[in-house]
């Protein structure tokens, strides 16, 4: 089954292949996230380990 949705991608598509399109999906979303939650004014350094990283920043 999966097989055969993946030799549908490379046939439709040729280059972009389903594996890349799951990819930017995941990052985009994960990306919106992390903007959403800066502009809200969330801490993430709380819940990720880079609280140097996200002191670059400006939080609320």
């Amino acid at each position: 089954m999966f097989n055969k949705i993946k030799q549908f991608f490379r046939k439709e598509y040729g280059v972009i292949r389903i594996e890349l399109l799951v990819a930017a999906l995941v990052l985009v979303v994960f990306t919106v996230v992390v903007m959403w939650a800066i502009d809200e004014g969330v801490d993430l350094s709380v819940y990720l380990k880079f609280p140097k990283v996200l002191k670059l920043y400006p939080f609320k």
